[in-house]
């Protein structure tokens, strides 16, 4: 009989099937060494379906051949494209490449409404999605340099290995890996094959013994208020199987309130308190507070197997 998925496979499919429509903008200021004098008024677009789990930098190839499409249309021909200065923006600020692009959008475009620190966050941006891409100018002091393939094939290898080693204290079932499930691992990630991705990553994820705790959990906090990123090793084992992602988060901020038992409190959905700080987003999802974070390690983690989440 085949098998049936379990729990976790459900829910593991949704976070990894999630898309994002996005529309795609020439920056004016390239319009015109791209296109010549056939630069029309209003700029061209690119509409892509993107994965949220995947990356910018991923979708570049269609979009460079989107605007060598029209360069070619053009009737004086400017020199190439080059990747590597390919970027994007939302609003005039950079997008990280190695971001996310659910995580880009989730910190750029979810907000409370105006005037209310306590309610429901809501989207402010309407779908598609609507970012520039740019040619020239590249902010080198904002983003990461070369934002290539290989280059984003490197960095997620290099955070899968961190998150590796967060939960089982050492990279060694990372690097014992065949180079052939390496590269099914890369592979499953840019053709968004679920079962591809996770006939690898089943074991890292799975390998601990239920009743045996991952030794960290690998988070990272985003702060929309000041763009801060927060990483701190939350020993799970010494924590308890217990513990709730609210409870996680405020030892991560405050470990010395935290160890007092009087941890910084956190937005329940359906409560509205003046004093608790922020509100849980994990894939465009408000998360309540009291989550397992056992459960949402094991269930709702990025292809890095880091929990991405943004606090509002």
């Amino acid at each position: 009989m085949p098998k049936l998925p379990t729990d976790e496979d459900r829910f593991r499919k949704l976070v990894w099937h999630g898309k994002l429509p996005i529309q795609i903008s020439l920056a004016k200021e390239d319009r015109a060494a791209l296109l010549g004098r056939a630069s029309p008024s209003s700029p061209p677009v690119y509409y892509v379906m993107a994965h949220r789990c995947s990356y910018l930098s991923l979708i570049t190839d269609d979009v460079k051949a989107w605007l060598e499409a029209l360069e070619r249309a053009a009737p004086d021909r400017p020199s190439s494209i080059k990747p590597t200065q390919v970027w994007y923006a939302f609003n005039g600020a950079p997008l990280k490449w190695h971001y996310p692009i659910g995580l880009l959008y989730d910190l750029h475009s979810i907000r409370h409404p105006p005037g209310t620190v306590s309610a429901k966050p809501i989207c402010t941006t309407k779908l598609p999605w609507t970012i520039t891409v740019h040619l020239t100018n590249f902010p080198a002091d904002r983003l990461l340099r070369n934002p290539s393939r290989d280059t984003t094939h490197h960095y997620f290898m290099a955070q899968y290995k961190e998150a590796e080693f967060m939960r089982a204290g050492s990279t060694k079932r990372v690097m014992n890996l065949p180079r052939e499930d390496q590269d099914r691992l890369w592979a499953g990630l840019t053709t968004a094959e679920f079962e591809t991705f996770w006939a690898v990553n089943h074991g890292a994820v799975n390998a601990d013994d239920k009743d045996e705790l991952p030794r960290h959990v690998a988070i990272r906090l985003y702060s929309r208020t000041d763009s801060a990123v927060v990483q701190v090793p939350l020993p799970l084992a010494e924590l308890g199987s217990r513990t709730t992602v609210g409870e996680a988060i405020a030892y991560a901020l405050r470990p010395e309130q935290f160890a007092t038992g009087h941890p910084p409190k956190f937005r329940p959905e359906d409560e509205s308190d003046q004093d608790a700080p922020y509100m849980v987003v994990l894939h465009g999802i408000v998360v309540s507070s009291t989550t397992p974070l056992l459960w949402l390690t094991r269930n709702l983690c990025y292809p890095d197997n880091f929990l991405h989440v943004v606090l509002l």
